[in-house]
This record gives C-alpha cells, structure tokens and sequence, in this order.
C-alpha cells in the first residue's frame, strides 16, 4: 500500500454505512442510536434537551442517551419533529433500555399530528415488554434492569403515526422526583 499513513483515498468508504450499527429495523429518528449526536438534537422541538439527558459510552451499545439526575417536574426529555418516517403501516416503535428509576417510569408520546398523540407507559419493568396504549401518561412503576439491556416495545395496532415530515413525532417523558440513572439507545420503527 502506498498510501501515506494518516491519508485516505477519497471515496474509499461508503457514506451513511458503520459497520458497527446493526442493520435491522428503521431508526424512528435521525441520530435514534445516539451514534450522530448532532442529527438527534437538530430533530428537537425548540424546547430542546434536559441538561440531565446527556450523550455517554456504552461498552456493548457504544453510544447511548443517558438520563441522569433527579428531575423536579413530570419532564419533557425531549420532542423530536419534522421527521419523514419512511415505514408505512408501522406496528411497532422499539427501544433499549438500561438502569435503574426507583418509583417512577417513562412515559412516551406517539403523535398522529402535532398536538394529538397517544400515550404509552412503561410502568413497572424488569425485562423485556411490550405496551399498549393508555389513556394519559403516568410514571408509575420503577425501572431495575439489573445491568442489563432490555428492549420496550409500543404496539401501535390503531395508532396513526405522524409520517409527514412535519409536526411533532415521538416525545420521551420521566417522572418527577426520582433519582434516574438510565440508559436508552437504538429506537427504532417498524
């Protein structure tokens, strides 16, 4: 090889592919794996990120959102929008999740519109599981996943998903007063 060390032969990789990533599944939203910080936060609402939600390291998932901290309000972590979702007729948005949130849960938005979403609680969670739709978001429960990575599935049979590119599309929420200490990585859309 006689390229000098430190130098590439333009073009040699292909743009858009990490052979870390897996493939399967749609990411729901730009930057879903936490991998490409910046096209996860230019998809936030203007209301932007809670500066207890920060980028971290993962040694089995690489880069992941971490929760930290005790918040004072049922929060809004984040609000993406403006997302074209390439998936028609999605059944299920999936996520991974690891850590612990003594006494309160996650509750999450999937909008059809802007403004008109339906709720999904996470509820008490130890291992994988798979949710419905509620009638309100609660944080009832608490989150121990024993170190381990598992994976919160939303069944969206009658959910309309907002694939327009326009509006709010998904928003992840805590409950108040707990010490949160999680991680989440790889929301995806199916």
């Amino acid at each position: 090889d006689s390229t000098e060390p430190g130098t590439e032969e333009p073009g040699t990789e292909e743009p858009g592919t990490d052979p870390e990533q897996p493939t399967e599944g749609n990411l729901l939203f730009p930057g879903a794996d936490f991998e490409d910080w910046t096209a996860f936060t230019g998809k936030l609402n203007n209301f932007g990120l809670k500066n207890y939600a920060t980028q971290a390291d993962d040694p089995d998932q690489g880069k992941v959102l971490q929760i930290k901290g005790t918040p004072t309000g049922n929060d809004y972590v984040f609000t993406v929008q403006n997302v074209e979702v390439k998936t028609t007729n999605p059944t299920k948005i999936s996520f991974k999740l690891k850590g612990t949130a003594p006494g309160k849960s996650l509750s999450l938005n999937v909008y059809s519109g802007d403004r008109a979403y339906k709720a999904f609680n996470v509820g008490e969670v130890t291992g994988d599981t798979t949710i419905g739709v509620a009638a309100n978001n609660q944080y009832s429960g608490s989150i121990d996943t024993a170190g381990k990575w598992i994976t919160i599935t939303l069944d969206l049979t009658g959910v309309e998903v907002n694939t327009s590119g326009s509006g709010n599309l998904f928003a992840l929420k805590v409950g108040k007063e707990a010490a949160w200490d999680v991680m989440l990585d790889d929301f995806k859309i199916e």
